[in-house]
């Protein structure tokens, strides 16, 4: 996936989410997905940094970004 579309995905997914798609907050979403080790760290810290919601939704979504 090309950067522009991963950010445009991860845009749309965060919108549906949370109801905003902040570029920052996109690219915030992105750069953590990159450093993270596991799909399980990058939710929890997601979560714990009230990021995203707990739930079944957020955690498809960051499996996929990790990806």
């Amino acid at each position: 996936m090309s950067d522009k579309s991963l950010i445009q995905w991860v845009g749309d997914q965060l919108h549906e989410l949370v109801g905003i798609s902040e570029r920052l907050i996109v690219q915030f979403l992105v750069d953590m997905a990159t450093s993270a080790k596991t799909p399980e760290w990058l939710l929890k810290q997601l979560i714990e940094s009230e990021s995203l919601p707990d739930n079944e939704k957020a955690k498809v979504f960051t499996n996929e970004l990790f990806k």
